[in-house]
C-alpha cells in the first residue's frame, strides 16, 4: 500500500480488500463544464454540502436496496458534488474535500482489543451489531455491510501526488476518464481523512475509537497533515502492489508485482522516480489497513480471515532427468501439495542428498 503523502506503494495487504471500493461518479461527471468550475467558491460549496449531503441520506436510505442501485443513486449525487476542472484536467481538489466533509457523521466505531493472548474483540459504538464482512475471492464479489459508512466510505480514482504531497485526482470510477491500466494515473482508494482515540487506561483491553469527525479527545490519523501543516484535504492509498515500469514506481492493474527486486533502499530512489512527494510505505498505510481490520473483523486473528497460503514448505527432487525443457516432473503427491499459481525456487544440490 502507498504512501498516505503519495507512495507509489509496496507489496502490502491491498487497501482496497481491507474497505471496499465505492462506486464513483458516473458519465454525468465527465460533463460537468469549465463554468462550473468556474462559479464562485461560495456558490461551489453550497452545491457540495447539499449534494453531499444528499448523497450521505441515499447512501443510507438505500442499505436495504441492491447493492446495484444504491451506487448509480451514489454516482448521480456524486457528479453533481464534484466539480470538474477542464483547464486543469481535473477534479478540483475543494470539491472532493467538500463533498466528503458534507458526508461525515459524526457517529464513532469502537472496537475493544484485549491485551492478553485472546484474538476476540468486541465491538462497542456505532461498530456494534454490524456483522463481520465476509472476503471475496475469484468469481464471488465480496459483501460488505461497512459499505459507504461514515469512516469506511471510499472511492476508486485515478490520480497523483504533487510535490507538496497534495492528491490530485484525474478519474473517478465510472466516469469514462477512469482507467486501471495506468494510462490516466496510478489507481488509488480515496478515503476521507479519519480522527481516532487510543485508550489503554485498562488493564484488560485496549479501546479503539474511530469516527469521521474531529470530536473531542480524537486525534487526526497518522499522515493526516499536509507537510506544510495544513489539514490533508483526503487520504489516497494504492489500489495495487507496487509495480515498475520503465523504473518508476507505479499502482496499476495487470503489472507484476515487484517483490523480490526492491528493498528499503531501492525504494527510496523508485519511488522518487515516479515524482517527489511519493514514498516507499509510511504509518499510514499499516495504520489504514489495521484499523479497518479490527474495526470490521474484530478480532486480532488476522489469518482467521485472510489465511493466504500456510504452512507450505514442500521441498522434492524431480522424479525425471530432462534437459532442454521448460518444465520439472515430480511425483503426483508432491504435485498435490503445490497450490496452482504458487511460485517454486529451483536448484541444483551437488550433495547427493
Amino acid at each position: 500500500a502507498s504512501s498516505a503523502s503519495g507512495a507509489a506503494g509496496t507489496a502490502t495487504a491491498r487497501a482496497g480488500e481491507a474497505a471496499s471500493s465505492a462506486s464513483a461518479a458516473s458519465g454525468d461527471a465527465s460533463t460537468a463544464s469549465g463554468a462550473a468550475a468556474a462559479a464562485t467558491a461560495q456558490a461551489g460549496l453550497a452545491n457540495t454540502a447539499r449534494a453531499g449531503a444528499e448523497a450521505a441520506s441515499a447512501a443510507s436510505a438505500a442499505s436495504a436496496a441492491s447493492a446495484a442501485s444504491a451506487a448509480e443513486a451514489l454516482s448521480r449525487l456524486i457528479a453533481r458534488a464534484i466539480v470538474w476542472d477542464e483547464a486543469a484536467g481535473e477534479y478540483t481538489t475543494d470539491s472532493l474535500a467538500g463533498f466528503l466533509t458534507a458526508r461525515q457523521t459524526g457517529l464513532v466505531y469502537g472496537v475493544a482489543i484485549p491485551k492478553g493472548l485472546s484474538t476476540a474483540c468486541s465491538k462497542f459504538g456505532a461498530n456494534a451489531g454490524i456483522p463481520a464482512p465476509t472476503p471475496g475471492i475469484v468469481g464471488t464479489p465480496s459483501v460488505d455491510p461497512y459499505r459507504g459508512l461514515g469512516p469506511f466510505f471510499t472511492m476508486m480514482v485515478t490520480g497523483f501526488i504533487d510535490p507538496d504531497g497534495v492528491p490530485h485526482v484525474t478519474g473517478i470510477d465510472g466516469d469514462g476518464r477512469f482507467a486501471r491500466d495506468g494510462s490516466a494515473g496510478d489507481v488509488w482508494i480515496l478515503a476521507p481523512v479519519l480522527y481516532w482515540r487510543w485508550d489503554e487506561s485498562s488493564d484488560s483491553e485496549v479501546r479503539l475509537s474511530v469516527s469521521d469527525s474531529k470530536l473531542a479527545g480524537f486525534e487526526t490519523q497518522p499522515k493526516g497533515t499536509l507537510p506544510s501543516g495544513d489539514p490533508r484535504p483526503f487520504m489516497v492509498y494504492a489500489k495495487y502492489a507496487l509495480s515498475l515500469l520503465g523504473g518508476v514506481a507505479r499502482s496499476v492493474s495487470g503489472a507484476k508485482p515487484a517483490t523480490r527486486t526492491v528493498s528499503h533502499n531501492s525504494l527510496i530512489a523508485q519511488c522518487k522516480n515516479a515524482t517527489t512527494g511519493y514514498a516507499g510505505k509510511s504509518f499510514a498505510d499499516d495504520w489504514y489497513v489495521k484499523t479497518m481490520f479490527l474495526l470490521k473483523y474484530g478480532t486480532k486473528h488476522s489469518q482467521s480471515v485472510f489465511a493466504g497460503c500456510t504452512s507450505h514448505s514442500t521441498q522434492a527432487f524431480p522424479t525425471v532427468a530432462e534437459s532442454g525443457v521448460r518444465r520439472v516432473v515430480v511425483a503426483a503427491a508432491v504435485a498435490a501439495q503445490i497450490p496452482v499459481g504458487s511460485s517454486l525456487m529451483l536448484g541444483t544440490n551437488t550433495a547427493g542428498s
